[in-house]
């Protein structure tokens, strides 16, 4: 029985699981989970960009994921969200969050990485995780003067 030939066209934008380690070099993981961008192009948490080869081994090697499978994070415009990770030199990044886009990725419109503030609109992956910020005092000291996000103390 000959296999069905992925068509990459029709589930752009759809989530994908990988089945087996590095399927065509690289650093892509068993179990890891990306979104198919354009033509055979997917990206992963540990490789933007990623080549899936043709699409008459996709299944060999990948699992379309059923399109409610994976529940996207629900963010609140507006709030600050923290990001922890080895890959931070000081370990706190703190983002401000402006909208998620169809690449699911977390726009934000203000952010403070490695404790300076930049009043900048750039983007992270959404699977980076990050959790709600519920007490603003963690970034009172770096946020400038007359801030909108500033806590006001009575004396």
């Amino acid at each position: 029985m000959k296999e069905e030939i992925f068509d990459f066209d029709k589930h752009k934008g759809r989530r994908i699981k990988v089945l087996i380690d590095c399927p065509f070099g690289g650093s892509v993981k068993k179990g890891e989970i990306g979104v198919l961008k354009y033509d055979n192009v997917a990206d992963f948490p540990s490789k933007s960009g990623y080549c899936c080869g043709g699409g008459d081994n996709f299944y060999k090697k990948f699992e379309l994921l059923l399109e409610d499978a994976v529940k996207e994070p629900q963010f609140e415009v507006g709030k600050w969200y923290k990001y922890t990770g080895k890959h931070l030199s000081d370990g706190s990044y703190y983002a401000k969050y402006l909208k998620t886009d169809s690449d699911n990725k977390f726009h934000y419109s203000e952010r403070v990485f490695n404790k300076v503030y930049d009043n900048i609109t750039n983007w992270s992956a959404s699977d980076s995780n990050p959790v709600l910020l519920t007490d603003l005092s963690e970034i009172q000291q770096y946020l400038p003067d007359g801030h909108s996000d500033l806590l006001k103390y009575l004396p």
